[in-house]
This record gives structure tokens, C-alpha cells and sequence, in this order.
């Protein structure tokens, strides 16, 4: 079988099982091996005296050594909780197989229908789904909360993307459709929550570009000879869109698609500009490599379209983490300033600099592990506005030397000040003006060196917010008060 995706499945039985197992290995891994070298030893000494006798210390060294076959079986496939896809079928763990006639594997002409169920069962945090796959042998039951996030999404993909298409149900699709989707109340389990770069790429996207007549690609559409398939769109707008795909083989992507304009067809010199553009920034973009910054993998013209190919990630950006769980610690906000320090310190010390001129909450990710990343580029933003028009950052985070066309490395500490001015109070600071947070807030303070710090960093005057290594040292002198 050739595996396009590894998942894992950690049931509660599973789980409880193999901490069984790995408890009582003392008992089964040290002492039953023991006790058969013993009774091994007891029964060849006694062969020679007595055969008869010999029988028993022969017979409880079996006994022993099936104890430890046993319990060395036993955890062995308790620990089995790996789900195997790819395009030819769906490889299960043993303990799945118990419903499906012991059968492991199940090719994708096999399945007579995939669906999802709500569990009879209700608990306190709602219903429980379920992903049921149905073929002549029986079923295979696959509880979604079993599944990580990231993984529950790969299953939902993958089973829409190689299951016949007459047996995938609408119930499937509508909880595929439903992955990035933030939650409208504040039931864990109500629905399948996974807030993804996905759904980040679509806000960003509603906010910068306008409706047009462009023709999207759709999904099954592959695109660079094959080797990344549409798997939906995430959005559009403009001469622009964004899809989740699939490369070959491998894992879930992000492609973000710009095409020029027709109406630049008259100016050949236009288009010849914006395909320069883009190859020398999507060049500048996958020469980046930092542990807090989302990935670019690839980059390429197909069909006069151009394409820049990105990490998928997992989590929330600053913005939703504040609005479900309220303004944050400044123990936080310090940890997280550090982080966006150094990945400006990075930025800014490429040849040439980068200057990433949209850092605001939106664009900021914190993962499933609590890491930042960031996920968006005033460099590629640029390359695209060159073909669909001005596009700037927003204005709540845009220092005043930006909105005149002149962003520098200093700019990026305006907005890195304002982001942490929305982590500390919850709202967004106002446009180009200094921000005082213990003057502006009666209802809580911070301490005062971290308020100067903000302060300054939102100083009009670019002058004074220093670079990204002062402002390192500033932090570290801070987090030592």
C-alpha cells in the first residue's frame, strides 16, 4: 500500500489497554522470562536424574513463556492506533477490524457508502460524531474525537477525495465544508471545530480584495502537470483566490492564485512586470527560513496564472484567541513579543530587508503547541496589489509613514506595538496614535515598563521605536523585573 496519509486514532480502549500492558510489564517483560530461564534450567538438571520429574519445572517454563507472549501481543496491538490512506483504499488498526470481519484493509471499490453519524450516546459536551464506512464485510466505525485536529481533518479530505463519489454521503461534505468554521456558541463538541490557516487565508481575503468576473478553479482541478489537486476553494475575489490542495502523494497545502487582469492585455509591458514582480518576490518569500514563519514550498506560472504554494497550519490567529478567552496576561504578551521581535530581527536583517508591512493580529497564528507563526507578507501583498490594485495593511496597525507609500523596517515596530496594545486591552488600538495603556484604561494597569515599551514602539516619530534588537533588549530587561 502506498500511504499518502498516516493518522492517528487513540481510543479510550486503546489508550486503557496499552497503559495496562505497559504497567504490568514488570510482571510479564522481566518476571515470566525469568522464571522460564529458571524453570529451563531446573528441568535439564533434572532430565539427567530424573525425566519423570523433569516434566513440571518444563511445563511451568511454558506457561511462562506464553505469559510473555502474550502480554508482549497484547500491547502490541493495543498500541496499534495508525489509519493508513491513500488512493487505492483504507488500512485499519486490529481492534477496528473486529467489526469488519477481521479484515484490515479495505480498498476504495469496496466501499459502499461513507457517512456521518451522530453517536446514540450524548455526553456533557455535546453529541458525538462519527465517520462510518460501510462495505459488504460491515462497518467501520471511526469516532471523530478519537482523531486530533489535524488529523480529523485529513480524515474528512482524504474519504471525500478517493471514496467513490456515488458513496459519499452529503453528511460527509457538509462536515468536511464545516472544517475552519468558528464556533457560534460556546459548547465545546457542539460541532467539528477546526480553526485552520485555511479559514485565516479566507478572512484576510474577504477584507482585501472586491468581487469580479474571474473564473476559479474547482475542485478535482489540478494544476503545475498534476502535481497539486483542488480540494475546495477557500476563497475569492479580485483577479485572486486561495485553495486548500493536495500535492501528489504527500500533504495539504495552501495556494494562493493571482492572475492578471485581462484589461492589461493592451499593455503587454504591464503583465511582463507583474510576472517579474511576482518571480522575484515568491524567490525573496522561499528563501525564508525561520521556525515562526509559515512556510512557502513552491512557486510557478500555469496557464498564465501565477502561484504561490504555502504551509497549512493548524490553530487560531490572535485575533480569535482574544475574543474567545478575553485580553491577555502580560506574562503572555511578553513571551509572544519576544517571538515577533525575533522574527523581525530576521526579517529585517535579509538582503535585502524585508519589511512584512501587515503584522496585526489577524496574521499572527497561535498553533496547537501555544507557537506563533506568521502568515503573511507586505512583499507578496504588494506583488499582488501591483496586478489588482492598492493594498495595504490595516489601518488600525499601519504606522503614518506607511499610509504615504514609505514603509521601512520601522513601520513593522509601529504594528508590532499596536498588536501588543490589542493583546493587553482586547480592542483595537486607534489609528496612527500613540498608545497609552495605562492612561486609557482606569479599569487595569500593566506595569509601567512594558507600557513604555508599547508606547514607544507606537511613537509617530519612526525615529524613536529603535530596531528589533533593541527592542529584544528592552524585553529581556523587562521580564526581569
Amino acid at each position: 500500500m502506498s500511504v499518502s496519509q498516516s493518522l492517528k486514532y487513540k481510543s479510550r480502549q486503546n489508550q486503557i489497554g496499552y497503559w495496562c500492558g505497559v504497567l504490568l510489564f514488570p510482571l510479564w517483560g522481566v518476571v515470566m522470562p525469568a522464571l522460564f530461564i529458571i524453570n529451563l534450567c531446573s528441568a535439564m538438571v533434572l532430565l539427567v536424574s530424573s525425566p519423570t520429574t523433569s516434566l513440571i519445572p518444563f511445563g511451568a517454563g511454558f506457561y511462562c513463556a506464553a505469559a510473555f507472549l502474550l502480554g508482549a501481543i497484547f500491547t502490541g496491538v493495543m498500541k496499534d492506533n495508525e489509519i493508513l490512506i491513500d488512493n487505492s483504499g483504507i488500512a485499519i488498526p486490529f481492534l477496528l477490524s473486529l467489526k469488519h470481519k477481521r479484515r484490515r484493509y479495505l480498498p476504495w471499490a469496496d466501499v459502499e457508502a461513507v457517512l456521518v453519524e451522530t453517536d446514540g450516546q450524548a455526553s456533557a459536551a455535546g453529541q458525538k460524531q462519527k465517520v462510518v464506512i460501510k462495505s459488504a464485510d460491515g462497518e467501520i466505525d471511526l469516532a471523530l474525537a478519537n482523531f486530533k485536529n489535524m488529523d480529523r481533518e485529513q480524515l474528512l479530505i482524504s474519504l471525500s477525495l478517493f471514496a467513490p463519489e456515488t458513496a459519499v454521503d452529503n453528511s460527509l461534505l457538509s462536515a468536511r465544508d464545516a472544517l475552519g468554521q468558528e464556533k457560534e456558541d460556546g459548547e465545546a463538541g457542539a460541532n467539528l471545530h477546526l480553526p485552520s490557516f485555511t479559514s485565516i487565508w479566507e478572512e484576510e481575503l474577504v477584507s482585501r480584495f472586491s468581487s469580479t468576473a474571474y473564473v476559479p478553479l474547482y475542485p478535482g482541478q489540478s494544476i503545475n502537470d498534476g502535481r497539486y489537486t483542488v480540494i475546495r476553494q477557500l476563497n475569492l475575489g479580485g483577479w485572486s483566490a486561495v485553495y486548500l490542495c493536495q500535492e501528489a502523494g504527500n500533504k495539504l497545502v495552501v495556494a494562493k492564485e493571482s492572475v492578471i487582469p485581462v484589461t492589461a492585455g493592451a499593455r503587454q509591458e504591464l503583465k511582463e512586470k507583474a510576472v517579474s514582480m511576482f518571480t522575484r518576490e515568491a524567490q525573496l518569500l522561499l528563501r525564508i527560513q525561520h521556525p515562526n514563519i509559515v512556510k512557502v514550498f513552491d512557486h510557478f506560472v500555469d496557464n498564465e496564472r501565477q502561484y504561490i504554494i504555502l504551509e497549512n497550519l493548524t490553530g487560531e490567529n490572535l485575533r480569535k484567541h482574544v475574543q474567545l478567552l478575553g485580553r491577555r496576561h502580560e506574562l503572555d504578551v511578553i513571551d509572544y513579543a519576544f517571538t515577533l521581535a525575533r522574527i523581525l530581527q530576521y526579517l529585517h536583517g535579509l538582503e535585502p530587508p524585508l519589511v512584512h508591512r501587515d503584522l496585526t493580529p489577524d496574521n499572527i497564528i497561535l498553533d496547537n503547541e501555544e507557537k506563533l507563526h506568521l502568515i503573511d507578507f507586505g512583499a507578496a501583498n504588494e506583488l499582488i496589489g501591483t496586478a489588482t490594485g492598492t493594498m495595504v495593511g490595516k489601518q488600525c496597525y499601519m504606522a503614518p509613514e506607511q499610509f504615504k507609500g514609505k514603509a521601512t523596517t520601522r513601520s513593522d515596530l509601529y504594528s508590532l506595538g499596536a498588536t501588543l496594545a490589542f493583546l493587553l486591552t482586547g480592542k483595537d488600538p486607534l489609528p496612527m496614535n500613540p498608545v497609552d495603556i495605562n492612561s486609557e484604561n482606569s479599569d487595569f494597569q500593566i506595569r509601567p515598563s512594558l507600557n513604555q515599551l508599547v508606547l514607544t514602539l507606537t511613537d509617530l516619530d519612526e525615529s524613536k521605536r529603535g530596531t528589533a534588537a533593541q527592542v529584544i533588549q528592552t524585553l529581556q530587561s523587562i521580564s526581569r523585573e
